[in-house]
């Protein structure tokens, strides 16, 4: 398995550009590169005569403003083929593009590594270890002032119209590639190793399938058919036909069979019945290298005295003693029928009444729990009642009008007087007074005075 170039440089510098390819079946390896910016990259190529795929992920520049893509195409034909580009976004002023054909012993490739160079200027290109020894190295990588072909072993330098270079190798050793320029300013670009990769064996003579149901009933004889491995590629091995039993209808085959062999590849006297065999009739002896043939599995026929009731019985009319193999029958689950001597009042019962006694299974029924009626003493209110309504009790314990509340407390004896002067005459001065002594009620003692003179 080996690459070999074809053919000279591809070179370009805008978005459509022409090439003939050299061989169908051939791989073009084409690096597309916006060396303008860092925001618009390829995304496609397209042309009659050549299937193009990208071949990688895009690379960016950081130090050097600018993307570059990788594309692989399959020529499907050897004649001239015009190439456009589509791009991410608006095509940029400065397009650089160089590419190489190859041919393949094997006709498949795909990408092994890939690896960039961005830097401000160096004559060496991306470090990278194949696989294994065979692979293809492909790189291309703009210089900032003029592309010099370096010596390293192995590789092909060539330098495009723009002063850019690309260089490969096409058969690399297994040991880490990194080819060296003559110069030490390049500055950005997309290198890869590419693999061959085995074509996939074609696939051998499918087996005949075995023959089910009618189209078994062939007329005539099964001959031994010879059928070549389909993998090995050895002499040819003997077909024998299954000596399994055969169903249905593919039993019913006529005319001669020849003799079938097994898996040890003796010769079997065993002849398949014309028609598929059940029950007693089927335990026939038969003859199978002078050894009878043992009994077939016959299908259950279990003859019992049981006779199954005409409908399901329920209750203890099912515990019946029956006849099983001579044996009773174990009285069945019975459904449950508790009787309690308990009777359920036809209503509920509240308050006292409820509180009586009853019976169940001749044990007291405990007191249900009564609703609360009892009266609630009366405390009667803290402050003066006003008003025509007469006060009542709270809860109704007499039905009758509440007691009235008790008067105010008693006041203590006390005097009051007051005297004071009128008018001022010639007679004299005139003199009034007035003096109250008691508790306040009826019997207090009140009186009143006038004086005049000096």
């Amino acid at each position: 398995m080996t690459f070999a170039a074809v053919g000279g440089l591809i070179q370009a510098t805008a978005s459509t550009f022409s090439l003939t390819p050299g061989g169908v079946g051939d791989l073009i390896l084409v690096e597309v590169q916006n060396q303008t910016n860092s925001t618009v990259f390829a995304t496609a190529l397209s042309s009659s005569n050549v299937t193009w795929v990208q071949m990688g992920t895009t690379v960016t520049g950081v130090t050097f403003s600018g993307t570059a893509v990788l594309f692989a195409g399959t020529v499907t034909s050897a004649s001239l083929a015009t190439v456009t580009v589509t791009w991410s976004g608006t095509a940029p002023a400065g397009i650089g593009i160089d590419g190489q054909e190859f041919s393949s012993t094997v006709g498949s490739w795909a990408l092994d590594v890939q690896g960039k160079i961005d830097s401000a200027g160096t004559n060496t290109f991306a470090s990278l270890t194949p696989a294994a020894a065979g692979e293809l190295y492909f790189g291309y990588g703009f210089d900032i002032a003029g592309a010099v072909a370096g010596t390293t072993t192995g590789y092909t330098f060539d330098v495009d119209a723009a002063g850019n270079g690309m260089c490969y190798n096409p058969a690399c050793t297994s040991a880490a590639q990194a080819p060296v320029w003559g110069d030490s300013s390049m500055a950005f670009g997309k290198m890869v190793l590419v693999k061959e990769t085995a074509a996939a064996a074609p696939a051998g003579p499918r087996p005949r399938p075995l023959l089910r149901g009618r189209a078994a009933a062939v007329k005539g004889r099964l001959a031994s058919i010879q059928i070549k491995p389909p993998t090995t590629g050895g002499p040819a091995a003997p077909f024998h036909p299954p000596h399994g039993l055969l169903h249905g209808a593919a039993a019913a085959v006529r005319g001669h069979l020849v003799a079938l062999r097994g898996r040890a590849g003796q010769p079997s006297g065993f002849r398949p019945p014309g028609s598929a065999g059940r029950g007693r009739a089927a335990a026939r002896p038969g003859k199978l290298a002078a050894v009878a043939a043992p009994p077939p599995v016959l299908h259950p026929v279990v003859v019992s005295v049981f006779k199954a009731p005409g409908f399901p019985l329920r209750g203890r009319a099912a515990a019946r003693p029956g006849k099983l193999a001579a044996v009773a029958a174990p009285p069945p689950v019975l459904h449950p029928a508790v009787v309690s001597t308990f009777k359920a009042p036809g209503f509920p019962l509240r308050g006292p009444a409820a509180a009586r006694k009853g019976t169940l299974a001749g044990a007291a029924a405990p007191p249900p729990v009564i609703h609360p009626a009892v009266p609630a003493p009366f405390f009667p209110p803290r402050t003066l009642l006003r008003g025509p309504v007469p006060v009542r009790a709270r809860t109704p314990l007499t039905g009758g009008a509440a007691p009235p509340p008790p008067g105010p407390p008693p006041q203590t004896p006390h005097w009051q007087g007051s005297t004071h002067q009128v008018a001022a005459t010639a007679a004299g001065n005139l003199i009034q007074g007035a003096n109250h002594t008691g508790r306040g009620g009826p019997g207090d003692l009140k009186g009143d005075y006038e004086r005049s003179g000096d």
